[in-house]
């Protein structure tokens, strides 16, 4: 699902947040058992939804250090995973280990993690909201949202993208699930 398929109410105003969300549980419903495609689904219809996201991403992160970029909205998404699995820090680590939910306001004047503030606002990066999506034993997930303006994300932008994230994280289990259940059973036909 593209920002340009998302729904417009009747009146050719934007659609309710009701509305985008159920256009979203039937697409995501359609990609069941493509977990790619679920994750694309999510990152595109989150930075089209949560207000204040630019760019959207979405990471797995190993054994608390290693992050893994599975989806993103672009390059900025990529270039700041990259960063923060270099330097072992920054704001998604600290979603899947510490937190739910970890929003950073001015990127530039972040103290909490003081090269990643540096090096990710010389990207480009003004604010982060980000999202814890599972955990299942040393592997996390973490849903990352980034605007290249300072204080954008609000107690709204938290709301939506926790009901977002809830949604997400039901979706990507059940395309993991199905996955995995395809993949035995075409073990299981190679076998026999």
């Amino acid at each position: 699902m593209t920002a340009e398929e998302l729904p417009d109410a009747d009146d050719g105003e934007p659609a309710s947040l009701g509305d985008v969300m159920s256009r979203v549980a039937r697409q995501l419903q359609q990609d069941h058992g493509d977990v790619d495609a679920t994750l694309r689904t999510i990152t595109t219809v989150a930075a089209a939804t949560i207000p204040g996201a630019d760019e959207c991403g979405i990471s797995y992160v190993v054994a608390r250090q290693q992050v893994e970029r599975r989806a993103w909205t672009g390059d900025l998404p990529q270039d700041v995973d990259t960063l923060q699995g270099d330097l072992r820090e920054g704001p998604c680590l600290d979603a899947v280990w510490e937190s739910t939910v970890v929003r950073v306001d001015d990127v530039a004047a972040e103290e909490r993690w003081p090269a990643f503030a540096r090096k990710a606002s010389a990207l480009g990066i003004g604010s982060m909201l980000c999202f814890q999506l599972f955990v299942e034993g040393d592997k996390l997930g973490a849903l990352n949202l980034y605007s290249r303006q300072r204080n954008v994300f609000d107690d709204e932008s938290r709301d939506i993208g926790l009901m977002f994230a809830g949604h997400a994280a039901v979706a990507l289990a059940g395309a993991e699930h199905e996955e995995n259940l395809r993949g035995g059973m075409a073990h299981r036909d190679v076998i026999g």
